[in-house]
């Protein structure tokens, strides 16, 4: 999942279950996402590598 402006309270408690299930959930930059902005989540770590290389050219 990609979003841009996520709350804090639209993104705390989905990152406990993702990771819970072996996801990744940062920021655009691979940063944390618990204060909410610009959001990748992935399913598992290499996904989420790849969307951060695409999301870096953008």
């Amino acid at each position: 999942m990609v979003e841009a402006g996520l709350h804090p309270y639209d993104i705390c408690a989905p990152i406990a279950v993702i990771e819970a299930a072996g996801g990744l959930v940062t920021d655009w930059q691979g940063g944390p996402a618990r204060h909410g902005g610009r959001i990748l989540a992935a399913a598992n770590p290499a996904i989420h590598a790849e969307a951060l290389e695409i999301l870096s050219r953008a």
